[in-house]
């Protein structure tokens, strides 16, 4: 079921957050605006949502996608890291 959900960066709710937070935890794939477009975001120690998230893209699997981590030392629990880690704003 798809479901909005408006979050104020400056006054969090974070009893929703926790319950958005363990939605991701099991395996919902979750939309999220940016600067520039809107990401969609996954657990990716998840197969399960993983595999969702190529499918809500209509993705091969032979076409990897970005991933976008919080601290550079768990870039690794995604498979392989190309290319120097960019943390911050471009």
């Amino acid at each position: 079921m798809t479901e909005i959900v408006a979050m104020n960066p400056d006054a969090i709710d974070w009893p929703r957050l926790r319950e958005i937070v363990g939605k991701i935890r099991e395996g919902a794939v979750v939309a999220y605006p940016t600067e520039t477009f809107y990401g969609l975001g996954v657990d990716v120690t998840s197969p399960a949502a993983i595999k969702k998230l190529y499918e809500v893209k209509r993705r091969d699997w032979s076409n990897p996608v970005a991933v976008i981590v919080a601290v550079v030392r768990r870039r690794g629990l995604c498979g392989r890291a190309e290319g120097p880690a960019r943390p911050g704003q471009l």
